[in-house]
């Protein structure tokens, strides 16, 4: 029974990297507005904000605040747009998606 609980263990933490392997850290104390899809609170670490993005399949970027515990997912990357929404916000981190990232079909 150990030895199984050991390999879920495992596999979680396999799975967590490879997710967060997908996204990238874009801009620090950047925003990106106008853009959200959801917006979740009480969200400890970016990692979960990234699990919920990889939940919603037009999710492709997210803005995260540790100090608020603010997880907002957008529906598009700043570079679509020029990076013109995206406004300076003090404590945010914007991530987004790798451009070689194929987006889940659900």
């Amino acid at each position: 029974m150990a030895l199984y609980l050991i390999m879920i263990s495992c596999l979680q933490i396999y799975f967590a990297f490879s997710k967060t392997d997908q996204f990238t850290i874009t801009r620090r104390n950047k925003q990106l507005r106008g853009y959200n899809l959801v917006s979740k609170y009480n969200v400890n670490k970016p990692i979960e904000c990234i699990f919920e993005c990889q939940n919603y399949r037009k999710c492709q970027s997210i803005n995260y605040h540790s100090g608020q515990q603010i997880c907002q997912l957008n529906k598009i990357v700043s570079q679509t747009l020029r990076d013109v929404s995206l406004a300076d916000a003090i404590g945010w981190q914007y991530f987004e998606k790798k451009e070689d990232v194929e987006v889940s079909k659900e």
